[in-house]
This record gives structure tokens, sequence and C-alpha cells, in this order.
């Protein structure tokens, strides 16, 4: 795997995930009951072509729930490394050796550990507390996280400030990750075979520069916590 030292939503975060398999999306790839090939494959697959081509983002949608939770992201982190005590660090972009494919952990934990946020409206929180379990459709992009970083466990974090619940973690399956591996494989192999076909029958393409790095910028894991600290008092209390 290869680590990208990269704040999420910046120019240079989106630049790595163009015309690649995110495991945000591997939903579409692998269904989460039958570990079978979804039917959004083939139509994720010409997404992917055209952002290649392109060197543009297709979809950029933002719902007025992810902006909300864009907003309370830095409070759910504090508020779990208090409840567990633990300290985390930045996710940054973690491609495959083939740059193929990748993820966007919200943060790492440890050396074995991952963590995905979640900042639900209050009726889901409720469902999450009551229920103690996640939809299926997170199942192939937490074990494809895994399979990409090879580390053991995610904690799903799901932070509303009217209800505290505990981290659901989640270990490492072996045969779903085995049946992600050879789904995702495959999928690269076409979408190979159709870049090339792509390229010579109607390339070459002009593609904007991808944008300059600017990963050495970015906070310290030490000033990030300070900062957050400034930034949300109550919660070091």
């Amino acid at each position: 795997m290869i680590y990208h030292a990269v704040a999420q939503n910046t120019p240079e975060w989106h630049s790595l995930r163009l015309g690649i398999a995110c495991s945000s999306e591997f939903h579409k790839l692998i269904t989460a009951k039958t570990m079978k090939v979804s039917t959004q494959a083939e139509t994720y697959m010409y997404r992917l072509l055209a952002e290649w081509m392109t060197g543009e983002q297709v979809e950029n949608y933002e719902s007025e729930y992810m902006v909300r939770g864009h907003e309370l992201e830095d409070r759910a982190i504090l508020a779990y490394e208090m409840l567990t005590d633990q300290e985390t660090k930045a996710g940054g972009f973690i491609t495959s050796d083939d740059k193929l494919s990748g993820c966007s952990p919200d943060r790492l934990v440890g050396e074995n550990g991952d963590l995905e946020i979640k900042c639900p409206l209050v009726q889901t929180q409720i469902r999450y507390a009551l229920t103690g379990t996640i939809e299926d459709d997170y199942r192939a992009q937490l074990q494809g996280r895994l399979m990409i970083h090879e580390r053991e466990w995610v904690d799903v974090f799901s932070y509303h400030p009217r209800l505290s619940i505990p981290a659901l973690r989640v270990y490492r399956d072996e045969d779903f990750i085995k049946a992600l591996s050879l789904v995702l494989g495959t999928f690269k192999e076409i979408m190979l075979q159709k870049r090339a076909e792509l390229e010579t029958r109607f390339g070459p393409f002009q593609r904007p520069e991808a944008p300059p790095d600017h990963s050495s910028d970015f906070l310290t894991a030490e000033e990030e916590e300070t900062l957050v600290r400034s930034r949300f008092p109550e919660l070091a209390k």
C-alpha cells in the first residue's frame, strides 16, 4: 500500500481518487450478503473511465447531511478519543500498489485500527443505539479498507451531540475480503482494457495537470489536537 498525507476534500485528495475504485463505492462492485458481483459494477466502471479520460470528478454532490457530517467531524473525533482513551491521527488517502484502488479512513488508530466517523440524524442514531448494527452497504466499504491498508479492525463511531453510544468494532472478515479481492481484481483488469481501447480509438486525451502536493503544509497530529480542543473546549472538560 501507499500512504498519501493529504487532507480529505482537498484538491490533492480528489486528484488521487480520480478514475480509481474507492472503498466507499465497493458496494457497487460486490453485494454484501451474497458476495457476488453487483449489477452496479458496469455503470460504476463507466463513471471511473469518464474521470480517467477527463481528469475531472464526475459526481461531486454533497447533501445537507454530508455537509452536517463534515461540520461535526472534529467534535466526533475528540469525543471518540476521550471515550476510548486512544489517540488518533489523520487517515490521509491510501492506495494499493497498482494505484488502481484506494481508501480514505477518517482517522487511523494506533498500529492496528481505523476509525469511521458517522454523524447521523438523531432518529438514525437512536436506531444504531437500539440495534447495535450498521447497514449492509457499509460492509464492503469497511472490509475494503481493511483489505487495502491491512489493519485488523475498524471502529465505527456514530456521533450525535444529544445521544452518545459506544463505537462498534468491525474486525477483518477474511472470507469477504477474499471474495472482494477477486471481484476487484477482475474489475481492474477489465477497466484497464477499456482504458486502452478508449485511448487507441478516440485518444489521446488532454487531461488537466494534477494539483501540486501540499501535504507537507498540513498540521501534525499534535497541532491538529490543539486546534480541535481550542475550537471545542466544552468537549475537553
